[in-house]
């Protein structure tokens, strides 16, 4: 007589088709974590190339900044060396934080 309580199950694998799927599986894990691979590399580089831009901007802006300063101090000296030729002398004005053009004789 047979148990009542036991149940039997019976479980058949094709070997051929289960490694063909277990193939295809990998395969487009293989895939996709290639395409993950590239997004990130492409993301990587366009990070850098953006760093490198921004690098460059600052660098020109700072090198633009430092040449106006320049001139315009240079323009300054010319202007006052002029002016001071022209007039006669530089007098220090006491209570005016600057400079005063004292002139000499009659205009």
């Amino acid at each position: 007589m047979p148990d009542n309580n036991k149940l039997e199950l019976v479980i058949e694998v094709d070997v051929n088709k289960a490694n063909a799927s277990i193939k295809s599986i990998n395969t487009d894990l293989s895939s996709m974590e290639k395409a993950a691979s590239r997004a990130a590399r492409g993301a990587s580089a366009r990070n850098d190339g953006l760093t490198v831009s921004v690098v460059k901007g600052a660098t020109a802006g700072n090198l633009v900044a430092d040449a106006i300063k320049h001139g315009v101090e240079w323009l300054k000296e010319c202007t006052v060396y002029h002016r001071r030729s022209e007039v006669g002398g530089c007098e220090h004005r006491p209570h005016g934080g600057g400079h005063a053009v004292v002139r000499q004789g009659p205009r």
